[in-house]
């Protein structure tokens, strides 16, 4: 899907601003990298914070720790 750039509505389109992506589920490499190339995106300006471990529970002490880079 090609996407089309447009200012909003009664906008000035804004000048670049860094800007700061997280993700705990979409891997770096093989979806969040590509779309971000595919909007123009200047990979410089983008910092990526990737959750994928995260802890989603704890019971009786015990820690689960789900890894989603890898189930």
């Amino acid at each position: 899907m090609k996407m089309i750039r447009r200012p909003l509505p009664n906008m000035k389109p804004p000048e670049p601003f860094n800007v700061i992506y997280q993700t705990a589920e979409d891997g770096l490499d093989d979806t969040v990298k590509p779309r971000l190339l595919e909007t123009g995106a200047d990979l410089d300006m983008v910092m990526v914070i990737d959750d994928g471990d995260k802890l989603v529970s704890e019971r009786s002490g015990t820690q689960w720790l789900l890894s989603l880079k890898t189930e």
